[in-house]
């Protein structure tokens, strides 16, 4: 059964920066775009490397520079091999300051 639990706080979060946090032994990465907060999982489905530590945001979408692949931040869909495999994504909620993500 899926629940939501608290993760960071929303001033913690950087515009346009990468955070990953691990929840149940899996890493979620965190992404501000324009106030808002999103979160995939934090492995490129490629090669497995960390997006928080070779992650880079370009507009709405995470580039993994170990090889090049890109995802929407979205909804996880793979938009540049070659990662052929889209990211999980997790719904997140604003409750004023604390963010929660779903798992």
């Amino acid at each position: 059964m899926a629940e939501f639990r608290k993760v960071a706080k929303y001033s913690e979060l950087e515009e346009g920066q990468i955070a990953a946090v691990k929840i149940d032994g899996d890493r979620v990465a965190f992404y501000k775009i324009n106030g808002q907060i999103f979160a995939t999982f934090d492995t490129c489905t490629h090669d497995e490397c960390s997006l928080e530590d070779f992650g880079k945001i370009e507009g709405d979408e995470v580039e993994c520079t170990c090889h090049g692949a890109r995802f929407k931040i979205t909804t996880g869909e793979v938009t540049r091999p070659p990662a052929t495999i889209p990211l999980q994504i997790y719904r997140v909620k604003i409750e004023g300051e604390d963010i929660y993500v779903e798992i």
